[in-house]
């Protein structure tokens, strides 16, 4: 969950007024990484602290944020009041995402989406649901 998410959801996110800043961000649909030009980040002799280093890249018309699974996990639950989570079956063999909302409204499965590969397929399948169909 720490890598960015997909372009798709990114777009998403932005036209949706995400508005924390990230590390990564997207450029003419290429993720870029900025600052580990010169270097990288398992580099042990160019360690920084990466937070110092984000910025909210949405707020310029030809980038798109790129924020990961976890941080677009909190936002909605800050500011749109939407948990997501991914059950995972008994044998771990496959996930299915649940959305709820604060006031404790399981919103449940959706679409007809009830299984998935993995926890990262559970989390942007229900991301970009509530994208689409929560959010206005």
């Amino acid at each position: 969950m720490d890598k960015p998410v997909s372009y798709e959801l990114a777009k998403l996110l932005k036209e949706k007024k995400f508005d924390i800043p990230t590390f990564y961000y997207y450029e003419n649909e290429k993720l870029v990484e900025p600052y580990l030009e010169n270097g990288s980040s398992t580099d042990t002799d160019f360690r920084v602290d990466l937070s110092d280093l984000k910025e909210l890249f949405n707020k310029w018309s030809k980038k798109v944020s790129a924020p990961t699974i976890a941080e677009v996990l909190m936002w909605l639950y800050e500011k749109h009041g939407i948990w997501i989570i991914a059950d995972p079956s008994v044998n771990f063999e496959c996930w299915a995402p649940r959305v709820f909302t604060k006031s404790d409204t399981n919103l449940g499965k959706y679409k007809g989406v009830l299984e998935l590969n993995s926890p990262t397929e559970a989390y942007e399948s229900a991301i970009e649901y509530v994208l689409k169909e929560v959010i206005n």
